[in-house]
């Protein structure tokens, strides 16, 4: 997995990403990579992106979403269960974020 956070005070406060573009797979060749604080992700879900259904090939990116757009945290794709446990991860992250 490749998610890049950034820490201070040892907390993870910001994460890289990029944009979600509809239709796209996550680049960051076509997309310029930026930094989101984690405590402002409202959402984190999975997108079908190849297959669909019950289908175990099925693979998905992961979208997180803020207030300001939609952003892919990872250029990886993770077939469902992977995929739930990127997001487990990131949720816990994020949790840990909005801690005071």
């Amino acid at each position: 997995m490749d998610l890049i956070t950034k820490s201070f005070d040892g907390r993870f406060r910001w994460i890289r990403v990029v944009p979600s573009e509809a239709n796209r797979l996550p680049s960051a060749n076509e997309q310029k990579p930026t930094w989101i604080r984690l405590d402002l992700i409202e959402e984190v879900r999975r997108s079908v992106c190849f297959g669909g259904g019950d289908d175990p090939s099925t693979e998905y990116s992961i979208v997180v979403r803020t207030s300001t757009g939609q952003y892919h945290p990872s250029l990886n794709l993770f077939h469902r269960k992977d995929a739930d446990l990127v997001i487990d991860q990131l949720l816990d992250i994020i949790s840990e974020a909005r801690m005071p």
